[in-house]
C-alpha cells in the first residue's frame, strides 16, 4: 500500500493501463484510418513510466506499423523481447553505435552530416543498407 506520506510533494496522479483496453483503443484508432496512414506506437521512456515491454507485444500484436523510442537502449529492449517491428530512434545515436543499429535493423533519426557519413560507411562495410529518418 501506498502512503499519503510517500507521496508528498509529487503530482496527485494515477495512471493503470489495461492492455485490452490498449488494444481495442488501437483498434478502433485503426478502423477510422485509410490503411495507408501508419501508425507509430511512441514508447519511449519505459512506455512512459507504463512498462515497454507488454504495452509493445499487445500493439505489435494487433499490427502497430512500428514504434518510437528514444534511444539505441530502448529498442534494444525491444528486440531482445522479440519485438520485430520498425523501431525508430527519435533522438539519433552515438558515435559507436552505427553498427548495432544495422545489425539490429532499426531506424536512426539523422540531424547532421556526420552522422549520416558515419551510418553510411558503417552500412557499406558491412555489405547492407540502413534506412533513417531526417530531422530537418
Amino acid at each position: 500500500m501506498i502512503s499519503h506520506e510517500s507521496l508528498r510533494g509529487l503530482r496527485p496522479t494515477w495512471v493503470e493501463v489495461d492492455l485490452k483496453i490498449l488494444e481495442s483503443n488501437y483498434r478502433v484508432i485503426r478502423s477510422f484510418l485509410p490503411r495507408e496512414v501508419r501508425i507509430i506506437a511512441v514508447i519511449k521512456a519505459h512506455g512512459y513510466g507504463h512498462g515497454v515491454i507488454p504495452v509493445a507485444q499487445v500493439l505489435e500484436k494487433a499490427g502497430v506499423d512500428a514504434f518510437a523510442v528514444a534511444i539505441l537502449e530502448e529498442a534494444l529492449v525491444l528486440r531482445n523481447v522479440g519485438i520485430h517491428s520498425p523501431s525508430i530512434l527519435l533522438n539519433g545515436f552515438w558515435e559507436g553505435q552505427e553498427e548495432e543499429i544495422i545489425q539490429h535493423q532499426l531506424i536512426p533519426t539523422i540531424y547532421s552530416q556526420e552522422m549520416l557519413l558515419r551510418l553510411e560507411r558503417t552500412a557499406s562495410d558491412l555489405g547492407k543498407t540502413c534506412p533513417f529518418h531526417l530531422k530537418v
